[in-house]
């Protein structure tokens, strides 16, 4: 199987990065990123999925004493043959020419209860006949799971 341990550490750092800036107001950290990076064999493919989250909150005019409440999540999909995978990743520009598929999905919940903004695609699930289910989002929520703002895609590769 792939060696994905520098893969994680270097997109748990770019999302500290990422989400010192994004988010309105000053941001406060509740500790450092976390998430997973998984691989599943399915079939003659290989899903290389990282799942990563980093939590604060964010102060500014119209915020109260502890602030609002912010969550950044970051989404990463690559899907390739498991015969022609690399045998280690540090950073995705290793498995870009490998993989078939490759997504990147950003979800930010910015404020109390179900408030945020979504961007950009997923794999939802993948079968061992080729068939991935990608899904799409974009744009803004409030007050309704962002899962529900979704555009379903259904692809099959090639074997």
């Amino acid at each position: 199987m792939i060696d994905t341990t520098e893969l994680h550490g270097f997109l748990l750092k770019k999302l500290e990065d990422l989400s010192g800036i994004s988010p309105p107001g000053n941001f406060t950290d509740d500790g450092p990123p976390d998430g997973t990076t998984t691989t599943h064999a399915v079939g003659i493919w290989l899903w290389i999925k990282v799942r990563l989250v980093y939590e604060g909150s964010t102060m500014d005019r119209t915020s109260g004493v502890g602030g609002d409440p912010y969550q950044a999540h970051t989404w990463y999909d690559w899907i390739g043959k498991t015969d022609s995978a690399p045998a280690k990743a540090a950073r995705p520009e290793d498995l870009e020419e490998w993989a078939l598929v490759k997504t990147y999905y950003l979800r930010e919940y910015t404020d109390v209860g179900v408030w945020g903004q979504q961007d950009g695609r997923y794999v939802e699930r993948l079968e061992e006949d080729g068939t991935v289910e990608i899904r799409n989002a974009k744009g803004r929520f409030q007050d309704v799971s962002p899962d529900s703002l979704v555009e379903v895609e259904e692809i099959k590769l090639e074997n």
